[in-house]
């Protein structure tokens, strides 16, 4: 398929999919909730972003190093937002690939940065099946479809981490047998892990994960504060599950990140789990795309450069 013409497709759906999701509301009442937004509640919540892609650009500093390409922190940290700011305006999130292409000034190689975006990758998508399981317990118990698509997210997610870890005997007898591309996939494969990443960084990698997930529940509590709603610790676990499950809706290769997704279902998870009233939660969801989405600007320092 032509390149412009897949954008063009991706960029009319996300318009639909945002019209979709502003013409089954109120779209007066979601604009009188975001007009009364508190700034001391969204300069926290910025704070807690930078926290989060700080924290994530210290697990990726850390796997370059582990293939053999050290940088430091703050090179790190500006070609992950500068992949972060592509992310967002492009088709299942696949912009944050430019990492790799950013990641050459320190000599990570394209194999190299594969595999690092794929562990990163791998672990999020851990946590998130681990967190929508919890989804699931918090707003369906009585759905096994959902909970059968959570525990399918999560296996795929622990075969991934299994996989991309290290170099596996299982996987390189079985790549050269798919029809059409083994032959491509088994050589990649097999140039990509010929090193190892240490198990004890894979279980950092997961920790950072998890981490990350509660630094941005944090964020989006803030960012519900900035509304009006109270701030309540004990609600943490339902912000970091629900950010986690929503987030994961942003890779939907369809959509330009998610765009009306992502906003349309978190305004049904909050609203059915904490009682909020339909337009607050859309306010909330397009509140939190409107700063993130201007956070991630920062990345064009590394553009600039």
């Amino acid at each position: 398929m032509n390149k412009r013409f897949a954008l063009a497709l991706n960029a009319a759906l996300a318009v639909v999919l945002v019209y979709l999701f502003f013409s089954s509301l109120d779209f007066a009442s979601i604009a009188s909730v975001l007009a009364g937004a508190r700034l001391e509640w969204i300069l926290p919540a910025i704070t807690l972003y930078y926290a989060l892609q700080l924290t994530t650009a210290f697990r990726l500093k850390w796997l370059s190093a582990s293939v053999g390409a050290p940088a430091s922190l703050s090179r790190v940290f500006w070609a992950h937002l500068a992949g972060m700011l592509f992310s967002d305006y492009t088709p299942g999130r696949s912009g944050y690939a430019f990492f790799v292409v950013k990641a050459r000034e320190w000599g990570l190689k394209a194999q190299q940065g594969a595999r690092v975006f794929g562990v990163s990758l791998a672990a999020d998508f851990f946590t998130r099946g681990v967190f929508a399981a919890v989804s699931v317990y918090l707003l369906f118990e009585s759905i096994e479809s959902l909970a059968f698509a959570s525990a399918f997210l999560l296996a795929g997610s622990v075969f991934a981490l299994w996989s991309l870890a290290a170099k596996r005997a299982a996987l390189s007898n079985l790549l050269p047998r798919v029809p059409w591309f083994g032959g491509k996939l088994s050589f990649f494969y097999e140039d990509v892990f010929s090193k190892r990443i240490p198990a004890r960084l894979v279980y950092l990698n997961v920790g950072v994960s998890f981490v990350g997930a509660f630094l941005r529940g944090l964020e989006w509590m803030c960012l519900a504060a900035a509304l009006g709603h109270p701030l309540a610790l004990n609600e943490l676990v339902l912000f970091a599950a629900f950010n986690s499950v929503l987030t994961a809706l942003s890779f939907v290769p369809f959509s330009v990140a998610g765009l009306g997704l992502q906003e349309g279902a978190g305004a049904l998870f909050f609203s059915t789990a904490l009682g909020l009233d339909l337009a607050f939660a859309a306010a909330l969801m397009v509140l939190v795309r409107l700063v993130e989405a201007a956070c991630n600007l920062a990345g064009l320092k590394s553009l600039m450069r």
